[in-house]
């Protein structure tokens, strides 16, 4: 989100005038995570394929329910369905109908991360695309590293100012252009069943950290001792 505040009659200001950037930084721990998840398999009749994913989204599902997850906080509605070919002696062989669906869950207890990775590969899971930390209380932190932001711009200015024996007149412009929090991806991971189930066993998640960052950008009219 850009925005551009400009007081007076003139975009451009004229005269004396000095501009400064003001930044904001802030990390928090990560409350949160959302996990992109995908099953797929291959079967000779598209309804086999079908019915194979479908019993295995379920199995998720059921499991997912036993671990306190909200059906609210899971999307499981997408569903694919193509044949697949196999190139034999520079020909196009029909090998069957690949089916895949995607499940993203949301998790607000990052505590129970780890089981809800075993239950996926437990359940037929193939790939696991990603875990994104984020936090729930990603409103107040953008709230609180824009102030940031606006009161390094302000420090910024007044010391500058000062510095060259002048002060401050009034604001020009503001330029402001809002920055969403850098995402951390915890986990990319692509592979069969059981290399999957392999790579899981006794391993720990740890909460990171998520940055927040903000940018504003002043221009003051500059007022000189007479």
């Amino acid at each position: 989100m850009a925005m551009l505040f400009t007081l007076g009659a003139n975009a451009e200001p004229e005269g004396r005038t000095l501009t400064t950037s003001g930044q904001g930084e802030l990390r928090v721990q990560a409350d949160q995570a959302v996990i992109t998840m995908q099953v797929e398999t291959q079967s000779p009749s598209a309804s086999e394929a079908k019915t194979t994913v479908d019993g295995r989204v379920n199995a998720l599902l059921e499991a997912l329910s036993k671990s306190a997850v909200s059906r609210d906080d899971i999307v499981a509605s997408t569903l694919r369905i193509s044949p697949s070919f196999d190139y034999r002696d520079r020909q196009r062989v029909f090998t069957g109908y690949q089916a895949s669906r995607d499940i993203v869950i949301t998790l607000k207890n990052l505590d129970s991360l780890n089981g809800i990775l075993d239950d996926a590969v437990e359940s037929g899971v193939n790939q696991i695309s990603q875990i994104q930390l984020t936090s729930s209380k990603e409103d107040q932190y953008l709230q609180q590293v824009r102030d940031l932001a606006i009161e390094d711009s302000k420090a910024k200015s007044r010391l500058l100012a000062e510095a060259y024996g002048a002060r401050l007149g009034p604001i020009r412009t503001i330029r402001y252009q809002s920055v969403r929090p850098l995402p951390m991806v915890k986990a990319e991971m692509s592979m069969d069943s059981a290399r999957l189930s392999a790579a899981s066993e006794g391993g720990q998640y740890l909460h990171d950290e998520i940055t927040f960052r903000d940018n504003i950008d002043v221009v003051y009219d500059l007022i000189l001792p007479h």
